[in-house]
């Protein structure tokens, strides 16, 4: 890996930046701790239930951003460090009233004040004006840039114009804001907004990407695996891109994923493209399917199609070693089931798959093929049912608790641990609730929720949380 994501810390930058521009608190603008992502792409903002994001913990992620970057410079990586994107808090808003703004539509089903993000037209002079004040500023804090930055001003959101002109203004601001600090620098675009939005035609994507220079431009073909942005648009109209596996939503735990296609994707690309560049992952969770991602990274090396059944034997053989031939056989054939099953997944649409233990309980079938039509009113069966799973539940509730890395208790023990040694019972409080509501609710308690966007299999969580749900359902 040599260009690295280095987000890390930037909220403090942001502080620095927009002092420049009057306004002196940003409460209501970041994102809970848990849920910067989403902030930071302009989809969400505020943190919900516990208060604002707490200033000791913005000063620690700048320090720990400084020692990230030190650390990947040593290694010879080229950290792509974050950019203005046009999102803006609301304070700003009446301070520059002749300022081109709009709110963004709402994202996900939430409602304000958590969503619909004030976004800065690029078309504005003011934008060029922040994006260069914050580079600068991240440039004066930190002492550093590979030149590379990454931001998307329409991450699962689309512009409010459509016209040839307007969309290539638009970008050409973005990268403009850039080069106003760093005349070679360049863009990390995700090409996540061109995926499912029905606005990008492919004109308007030529549009917005044919007036930025070749050198200048980096597109990451986010879900490259399932739906490959390349193919359909001549190789993001002749720039430079990166093939990506994104694999995962939410760092779900199920085991699922695409081995045939991630072994050959990257070599037809690469036979087919000319201006491919590289090879990526961009999965939201790490701590799963590793042989998914192990086979993707090494595709940066393959000079043609990998033979699935004799890397997933290798890989196998070489995470597991055994000395016992016994062993080793059974470990072939398990890893044969695996193979030919849920790492067979063509096309694995919408990431892993997700344990029903972790499903909210509805009225409504989510798979009509699991269950018969109609309704028997059988209230023995029902509660006879009911007692199974909730026996199974409570089973692997305790299965799962027999193994640290499975266990609730340590995700909420290093979020406590975010208040620091002598940190006061407060902000300890509300790291654990950031950490549990994330792996749970997603949102606050008003119909602001992605619930069990991230949920887990963790022993513990099992017990405390699905359980009982299950139960008042029941």
């Amino acid at each position: 890996i040599n260009m690295p994501l280095a987000f890390t810390g930037q909220e403090k930058v942001w502080q620095a930046t927009f002092a420049k521009f009057n306004v002196t608190s940003l409460d209501d603008f970041f994102a809970g701790a848990a849920f910067l992502a989403w902030g930071r792409m302009g989809n969400i903002q505020g943190s919900w239930v516990r208060g604002p994001l707490p200033q000791s913990f913005i000063d620690a992620q700048f320090a720990l951003q400084g020692k990230i970057l030190a650390r990947m410079q040593s290694f010879g990586m080229m950290p792509a460090l974050p950019a203005f994107a046009g999102h803006i808090p609301t304070s700003l808003v009446p301070l520059y009233p002749h300022a081109k703004v709009v709110q963004s539509d709402a994202w996900a089903g939430f409602r304000a004040p958590y969503t619909q993000v004030h976004l800065l037209d690029p078309t504005d002079p003011l934008f060029v004006r922040i994006g260069a004040a914050f580079l600068q500023t991240y440039q004066d804090l930190y002492g550093f840039t590979a030149h590379v930055y990454q931001t998307d001003t329409y991450n699962e959101m689309d512009p409010r114009e459509a016209s040839p002109a307007y969309l290539g203004a638009a970008s050409s601001a973005v990268l403009r804001s850039m080069q106003m600090v760093d005349k070679d620098a360049v863009w990390l675009m995700q090409g996540w907004l061109f995926s499912f939005s029905r606005f990008w035609t492919l004109s308007r994507m030529e549009s917005y990407l044919s007036r930025l220079p070749y050198e200048s431009l980096i597109v990451l073909d986010l879900y490259a695996e399932v739906s490959p942005q390349w193919e359909k648009s001549q190789e993001f109209f002749h720039h430079q891109w990166i093939y990506c596996v994104l694999h995962n939503f939410g760092g779900s735990l199920g085991m699922r994923g695409d081995l045939d296609t991630i072994a050959t994707g990257p070599v037809v690309a690469r036979e087919k493209s000319h201006s491919l560049v590289g090879v990526g992952l961009t999965m939201e969770g790490i701590f799963q399917n590793y042989i998914v991602y192990d086979l993707a990274l090494s595709m940066a090396w393959a000079n043609s199609q990998v033979n699935v059944t004799e890397y997933v034997r290798s890989f196998a053989v070489g995470r597991y070693i055994s000395q016992s031939s016994t062993t080793h056989h059974y470990l072939e054939r398990a890893w044969n089931v695996l193979e030919t099953s849920v790492y067979a997944v063509r096309h694995a649409y919408g990431g892993v798959t997700k344990d029903i233990v972790c499903l909210r309980p509805r009225w409504y079938l989510i798979q009509a093929s699991f269950m018969p039509t109609e309704l028997s009113h059988d209230y023995e069966r029902l509660t006879a049912k009911t007692a199974d799973l909730l026996d199974r539940m409570t089973d692997l509730d305790l299965l799962l608790n027999t193994n640290q890395d499975f266990m609730l208790g340590p995700w909420l023990r290093d979020a406590r641990s975010l208040a620091g040694e002598d940190g006061d019972d407060v902000a300890a409080a509300y790291f654990e609730y950031e950490a549990r509501n994330q792996i749970t609710r997603w949102g606050d308690n008003n119909r602001n929720a992605l619930s069990d966007y991230a949920g887990k299999e963790w022993g513990g969580l099992v017990g405390s949380y699905y359980i009982p749900r299950d139960l008042s359902f029941l």
